[in-house]
């Protein structure tokens, strides 16, 4: 690995590991813009399988157990969650050679703007 992709990579890491550790987001999307936006992969198919390789270990290990001392963290159903995501993560990895790089992108892009929605509304509506 040449010092330059190793340089962006541990800042791209270092970013969104702040940031889920704070906002409790997994952080895969950003690692995959990242990554995309810096040039340090070239296709969408390489970042979706770098990002997702990078999201495989416990990276947030230790954030965890910070919200489950404080009981913040529903183990059952995070392990609902889980089960259900490896599977369904086999068979989405498998529509990434079927579906067109440019509908990936846009599915994203969608997607992101429907988390965005959400989130603002949260924002807007709470009481705190």
């Amino acid at each position: 690995m040449d010092l330059h992709k190793f340089i962006v990579g541990a800042l791209i890491g270092s970013v969104v590991g702040l940031l889920s550790g704070w906002e409790g987001i997994s952080g895969s999307t950003f690692i995959q813009a990242g990554i995309l936006l810096t040039g340090i992969v070239s296709t969408q198919s390489k970042a979706a399988g770098t990002t997702l390789l990078a999201m495989v270990f416990p990276i947030s290990a230790l954030a965890v157990w910070e919200y489950y001392k404080r009981g913040d963290v529903d183990v059952e159903l995070a392990v609902v969650i889980t089960a259900f995501y490896m599977i369904l993560a086999w068979f989405g990895s498998k529509l990434n050679v079927i579906i067109p790089t440019n509908i990936t992108y846009f599915a994203t892009g969608v997607t992101l703007m429907v988390a965005t929605a959400i989130f603002f509304n949260k924002a807007y509506t709470s009481n705190k």
